[in-house]
């Protein structure tokens, strides 16, 4: 929006990055005017940690002479759970409430123990795919002390891989049927994204192990996977690389992928000098323009308001041009008020009758929510070999299973794993299983394993 004025923070493992932007008539609708990439020193605490980035985002505040401005933070992808789920459209309007009560069937947490927000996709009449965001209120919380240090309320906390999904999305020239995904390289890291239809259908972030192109041949596959279970995937897969400069090892074995088309973002569309601004370009856009990817992990009641300088401004100059229009054609003001009054009366009637409308239609999805709820599910009787067989296959060696359970479609499991969040989403992404979730809270064991309980079912 036009006099508009926003800061993004990318807080990343070893640096710090910041973009200022401001509301601009181009067909970008934002420019960047101030910009910065601070190295952080090898610390050991979270609270040293803080302490450190507070006294540079100060600095930098101080330096381009910044008072009052919307922020938004990026937290790294590791500190947040992602999951995709397929929920009945008539829970839509309520959609956020309903996922808290039952917070702990999606991720190994009560609702009371994280921050999350989420996000539907898709004009299913039935059913819609839903991108949920989680992340522990410990891990959430130093971030939040940091505007405290600054003396500035947020306006919003993201995952990084939101907020380049977002400067991704919002380039001029993206067309949302068109596929594309993007790799941030990291040190010892990749952040994974797939975009379709306007919307981050995929994200996940793999540790660097092993040779480089044993792991671009993983990622690749993935990357197809995603896009042929979601309906796409005819022709090369666009795929743009970004995050530290000296990759270039990596980028050549990703290259040699088959079905890839890699290259390195193109930073002239936003005139950033550093792919480094990415994410942080991509959270700032936040405070200039409506984007398609709103996740905010941010509680509701902690978030500083749009500040309504612009919008006053922009009142004000219209009422300018209303006063020389007064005075330029006094003699047909008067009959224009009386329309506009007529008019002005007209729409209020039909707020009404919307109004009724609107409750009837929420009523209907009410009702088409509990008839959907009743209704049994069935399928083809399956076989057990097959589902031991995916179970093999999406199952890392790290985890083990002690008791395995299959009746009627249903199948519920018993173990212990390094990660049982890390489970769930592998099952979760198999194209033999649906709704995976936790039967009860996970609990550690003497070894340093994680005990789950999970059940799902077989399609």
């Amino acid at each position: 929006m036009l006099f508009q004025t926003s800061l993004g923070i990318d807080v990343q493992d070893h640096a710090v990055s910041m973009a200022y932007l401001k509301g601009s008539f181009s067909g970008n609708g934002a420019r960047i005017t101030a910009h910065a990439v601070y190295p952080l020193k090898p610390i050991q605490s979270i609270e040293e940690k803080m302490e450190q980035i507070g006294g540079l985002v100060r600095d930098f505040l101080i330096h381009n002479s910044i008072s009052s401005t919307s922020v938004f933070l990026c937290v790294p992808r590791a500190m947040a759970i992602l999951r995709y789920l397929e929920l009945p459209s008539a829970v839509r309007e309520n959609l956020k409430e309903s996922i808290g009560y039952q917070m702990e069937s999606y991720v190994p947490f009560s609702a009371a123990e994280v921050y999350y927000d989420c996000q539907a996709t898709g004009k299913g009449t039935e059913k819609m795919r839903v991108l949920l965001a989680a992340a522990k209120k410990g891990e959430i919380d130093p971030y939040l002390s940091l505007g405290t240090r600054l003396n500035v309320r947020f306006s919003g906390i993201e995952v990084r891989s939101t907020a380049v999904a977002n400067y991704f999305l919002s380039q001029p020239d993206f067309r949302e049927e068109k596929d594309l995904s993007f790799i941030y390289s990291g040190d010892g890291f990749l952040e994974v994204g797939v975009l379709k239809s306007g919307f981050l259908a995929y994200s996940r972030r793999y540790n660097r192990e092993g040779p480089e192109s044993r792991l671009a041949e993983r990622v690749g596959k993935e990357l197809f996977k995603t896009i042929q279970e979601s309906g796409g995937g005819e022709g090369r897969l666009e795929t743009i690389l970004f995050g530290q400069e000296s990759d270039a090892p990596f980028m050549d074995a990703l290259s040699g992928v088959e079905g890839l088309e890699v290259h390195r973002a193109d930073l002239s569309k936003r005139g950033l000098p550093s792919p480094a601004l990415i994410a942080a370009y991509g959270a700032a856009l936040k405070g200039i323009m409506k984007l398609p990817m709103e996740i905010n992990l941010m509680p509701d009641v902690l978030r500083k308001r749009p500040s309504k300088a612009g919008r006053y401004m922009l009142f004000g100059l219209t009422g300018v041009l209303i006063l020389s229009a007064l005075a330029w054609g006094s003699g047909n003001v008067f009959h224009q008020r009386l329309y506009v009054k007529r008019l002005n009366g007209e729409i209020q009637r039909l707020r009404v009758a919307v109004s009724e409308i609107e409750k009837i239609e929420t009523q209907v999805k009410g009702i088409e929510g509990r008839i959907l709820s009743l209704n049994s599910f069935y399928g083809d009787d399956l076989s057990v070999l097959e589902v031991l067989r995916e179970l093999t296959v999406k199952i890392p060696k790290s985890a083990w299973i002690q008791s395995l359970t299959f009746s009627e479609g249903e199948v519920r499991i018993d173990g212990s794993a390094d990660s049982s969040s890390e489970l769930v989403s592998l099952l979760d992404a198999s194209g033999m299983f649906e709704d995976v979730a936790f039967m009860s809270p996970i609990s550690r064991e003497a070894g340093g394993k994680e005990r789950f309980r999970i059940k799902f079912r077989a399609k």
